[in-house]
Formats: structure tokens, C-alpha cells, sequence
């Protein structure tokens, strides 16, 4: 992940997320900073892969990435890892978000955590709307 290649970083980090390399989440958190948006866009893809929930505060962060890619990257790793611990979180970006990847991601989550039954997964009427609204 320290190669000065870009193609070289982006390539290890969607391999690392191919063979869901538990070991390689602390390397693909720091990669998440990358200059590289395609390095970084690979690395949150492969941090969806792995679903280490490890991952999910700077995955949270990457939803603010200036490239379009990345966001949306970002938006699909959580909807991999879905766990209900950080749906109160995304659930407060339905209301000022314009980010469609991103709702249909917490919809996602939202719906996966009902199935199995977990109790803060619940989002408001208004919020919920708001999702809907956007699709």
C-alpha cells in the first residue's frame, strides 16, 4: 500500500478486499487518505468486502470525499458491513443529504437490521420520506 504506483496501491487494495484479508484493515484505513482518488475509491471497496466494522468511522468519513466515487464506495462498504451500531449515525444524514447512493444504503441497512430484529434500527416518518423523495 506504500508503492509510489497509484495503479499499483488501487490494485492491492481491491486484491486485499477480493481475498477478505482480515490483517489488511489497519494498511486500508491509512489508504482511505490516499491522493489518489482511485486508490482511495478501491480501498473503501475493499473495506466493504472485508466488513471489519473497524472500518466504519473512516468509511463515515469517506461519505465526504470530494470525488463522486469514492462517496459512492464509501456509501456501498457500510451497506456491506450493516451493522445497526452505526445506523443512528447515517440516519441523521438522510435530512441533508442529496447523496442517492448513500440513502439507498441506509435504506438498505435499515431493512437488513429488521430482518434481524435489532432494536435501534428504526428511523423516523419524516427521515424515511426523505429517502423515498430522493429515489
Amino acid at each position: 500500500m506504500n508503492d509510489e504506483d497509484s495503479d499499483v496501491r488501487r490494485s492491492a487494495a481491491y486484491a486485499l478486499g477480493k481475498i477478505r484479508n482480515e490483517a489488511a484493515v489497519e494498511a486500508l484505513l491509512q489508504a482511505l487518505n490516499d491522493e489518489d482518488s482511485d486508490v482511495r475509491r478501491s480501498t473503501a471497496y475493499a473495506l466493504g468486502k472485508i466488513r471489519n466494522e473497524a472500518a466504519v468511522e473512516a468509511l463515515l468519513q469517506a461519505l465526504n470525499d470530494e470525488d463522486s466515487n469514492v462517496r459512492r464506495s464509501a456509501a456501498y462498504a457500510l451497506g456491506e458491513i450493516a451493522s445497526s451500531k452505526f445506523l443512528p449515525r447515517l440516519s441523521e444524514l438522510i435530512l441533508t443529504t442529496e447523496n442517492a447512493a448513500l440513502l439507498n444504503t441506509i435504506a438498505a441497512i435499515q431493512e437488513r437490521c429488521k430482518y434481524y430484529n435489532h432494536s435501534n434500527c428504526s428511523i423516523t416518518a419524516g427521515k424515511a420520506a426523505r429517502v423515498n423523495q430522493v429515489k
